[in-house]
């Protein structure tokens, strides 16, 4: 078990860039504001999910490593993909002109 929690939260780390551009790229749905509060709501909640899965380690198996590892993990993707305001001005140019990137 402990294994498939440290593999999936791997596997969300990964995922978390890949996710932000999907969400962000929808043609449908929205205005290009809410298309980028949704995009940082989805990040956010990803990476808050890596670390949610180290405290359910901790919780099942009782290694603290097991959470520290994955707590500092989860604030690290937490600081990069942080939302800032320059990214979402370029951002909902390109949107605009209907050319999203990463």
């Amino acid at each position: 078990m402990r294994l498939a929690l440290l593999g999936l939260a791997v596997a969300i780390a990964v995922a978390v860039p890949w996710v932000r551009r999907l969400v962000r790229s929808q043609p449908a749905g929205g205005s290009v504001a809410q298309r980028l509060l949704t995009a940082a709501v989805v990040t956010s909640a990803l990476c808050e999910a890596v670390g949610l899965l180290g405290f359910a380690l901790f919780l099942v198996a009782g290694r603290r490593l097991d959470l520290y590892a994955l707590a500092a993990l989860s604030l690290l993707l937490l600081s990069v993909y942080f939302p800032r305001l320059d990214d979402w001005r370029i951002w909902a140019r390109e949107m605009e002109r209907g050319q999203p990137t990463v």
